[in-house]
């Protein structure tokens, strides 16, 4: 966990994960420190799209609320840039309109690449409770947290 982590805010709200022994998957990479600044300066962030990856709660429904089940299954789900904060990544979450998906419960901790690239430009945090609209990421270029894991690559 960052050692700066601020469980009020969510503030640096990124972990590592060490495996006991090494893996056959080329690793993918971390965006470089500032670049989402940089891209959102020139105009490139806008009509970006970010895929996320992970293991959440899918839409099921029973009596009008959501029911917590995880099928074990990743998933893949592509969202465009909404706007960018000095900590976080913004995303629209676009399942309700198009049906292409989004986050929900299971995928935090999750990473979200660059388009399709295998870049990691942030990683997901949270969303609305419903996982229907917004979606908060930590930005891993910010040099706090670009810093943090840049200590433990190889």
């Amino acid at each position: 966990t960052h050692p700066a982590f601020n469980p009020n805010t969510l503030r640096n709200d990124v972990a590592l994960v060490f495996l006991s022994s090494p893996q056959s998957q080329t690793p993918a990479s971390i965006i470089a420190e500032s670049d989402l600044s940089a891209r959102k300066s020139d105009g490139t962030l806008k009509g970006q799209a970010f895929t996320a990856v992970g293991y959440g709660r899918t839409s099921e429904w029973q009596f009008g609320q959501p029911v917590q089940t995880f099928d074990g299954t990743r998933r893949f789900a592509t969202s465009p840039y909404l706007g960018l904060t000095q900590n976080n990544l913004i995303l629209l979450m676009t399942h309700n309109a198009t049906g292409a998906g989004g986050t929900c419960s299971g995928d935090s901790g999750g990473p979200r690449f660059l388009g399709d690239s295998t870049v990691i430009a942030s990683i997901t945090s949270w969303g609305d409770p419903l996982c229907r609209s917004l979606d908060q990421t930590q930005r891993i270029d910010i040099p706090a947290v670009h810093d943090f894991i840049e200590q433990y690559l190889d």
